[in-house]
């Protein structure tokens, strides 16, 4: 029997014989091992040879993705592929993957990802894969888990070849709601040069208000194993009064055509009671931020917003050029001010502040003289000059290959009493 279809183009637009992978799990009887199968097709419907992958011949494989097109715009020509599987009954789960070229030879098969035990990986995605020159191409996997005790976390395999590169928890990156459900996850990539190309994020998530709100992240790769926030948890709809219909979400972007765009469109399923109907919605998005330049972590604690404040840096790392630091979701109308140093130890409610600091461990400077005000929007900019980093000496300038980390402390007001707090902070490695 055959299960798990799936289905990626070729998006080369100027291909003259473009193809399609189809990919399934298949078995002779029920219960015999399942095998994951991959074979391209013609748009004249010639078929290729059937190929199969690691974890091809295990007790169970499923949950098989293929990437929507095959890379063709950043000239790889090759399609991503992702499924879960166990070796045996009651083994913990495993995530596969694999690369297929355009005549349907695999390029790369591996293990990249083995899942924590008592738990089985559902809803899987697979991105295309990014390549901007002097590393291998790079992708992302999502998945969520069944019998998972914190519903609020995304999952997210970053890939590189058949390496893994990190796993990563996107809330974290976030510096997103805490405790809040996120469901769906899906990806895609745009790319408009000389903008880097970079990842989408798509998902659902049950907000405090009662409501479903759909969100997109955008992600920029850094370097080899780097990726950093350019966007961060775009609205661009909510589902209320109605609920969304499972994990019902699907994401595609015009890159996955072939063409250099930061559009994207986003659609889901919502239960109508008033229409006793499934209905259909849909939101494009443009990706318009900057190139973002450094690396979120850290996690702190919401301010009288009720968000957590949020730390972004937009510039190319170069150690001789202005980058750009951008905090959002802060208290309106009130005064802030960014610190730098090279620590990255956690001090957690530093001088009776509510916050997390998250750059101690190391002597660090404040910008006294650059302090500013979130104004309305709760929004705080600093373009900094890396040949002028504060340090409690004085200043200093920043080298190429050296890293450094900024942060945001501000001031807020929470139940009447004047206290402080911290953004999550950021950290770039100058070139």
């Amino acid at each position: 029997y055959y299960r798990y279809p799936d289905v990626g183009g070729d998006n080369n637009s100027t291909a003259t014989s473009p193809h399609f992978l189809v990919g399934w799990s298949e078995s002779n009887i029920i219960a015999a091992p399942i095998s994951t199968r991959l074979r391209t097709v013609s748009p004249t419907g010639a078929l290729g040879s059937i190929s199969g992958l690691a974890g091809s011949g295990t007790t169970t494989s499923w949950g098989l993705v293929i990437s929507k097109g095959n890379s063709s715009l950043y000239g790889l020509n090759a399609w991503n592929i992702a499924f879960a599987f166990r070796w045996a009954p009651g083994a913990n789960a495993q995530i596969g993957t694999g690369t297929v070229d355009a005549s349907g030879v695999i390029v790369t098969n591996a293990i990249i990802h083995t899942v924590a035990a008592g738990v089985l990986p559902y809803d899987l995605d697979v991105s295309e894969s990014i390549y901007a020159g002097g590393t291998s191409p790079k992708y992302l996997i999502s998945y969520d888990e069944t019998n998972e005790v914190d519903r609020s976390t995304k999952r997210i395999l970053f890939c590189r070849g058949s390496s893994l590169v990190r796993a990563l928890d996107l809330n974290q990156m976030e510096h997103g709601p805490i405790d809040r459900p996120v469901h769906g996850i899906r990806l895609a990539t745009t790319w408009t040069p000389p903008i880097r190309p970079e990842f989408v994020v798509a998902y659902h998530q049950e907000d405090a208000d009662g409501t479903t709100g759909i969100y997109l992240t955008t992600l920029d790769s850094r370097g080899s194993s780097t990726l950093a926030i350019s966007e961060h948890r775009t609205r661009v709809a909510t589902s209320n009064p109605y609920s969304l219909i499972g994990n019902s979400l699907a994401l595609a972007s015009r890159a996955s055509g072939g063409y250099h765009s930061k559009f994207s469109m986003v659609a889901w399923s919502r239960y109508n009671p008033i229409s006793n109907s499934n209905d259909i919605y849909g939101a494009t998005h443009l990706a318009s931020m900057a190139d973002a330049a450094g690396q979120q972590f850290c996690e702190g604690v919401p301010n009288s917003t009720g968000e957590r404040g949020f730390l972004a840096c937009y510039g190319n790392s170069s150690s001789t050029t202005i980058q750009t630091l951008y905090a959002s979701k802060l208290p309106p109308n009130t005064l802030a001010l960014y610190i730098a140093g090279q620590g990255n130890t956690e001090i957690h409610q530093p001088g009776g502040s509510l916050g997390v600091l998250c750059i101690a461990g190391a002597a660090f400077g404040r910008y006294t003289d650059q302090a500013v005000f979130t104004g309305a929007a709760g929004i705080a900019n600093l373009a900094i000059d890396p040949a002028w980093i504060p340090d409690p000496f004085g200043t200093t300038a920043a080298l190429a290959g050296q890293h450094w980390n900024f942060q945001l402390w501000h001031r807020d007001v929470v139940g009447g009493n004047s206290v402080s707090n911290f953004t999550n902070a950021v950290r770039l490695i100058f070139e």
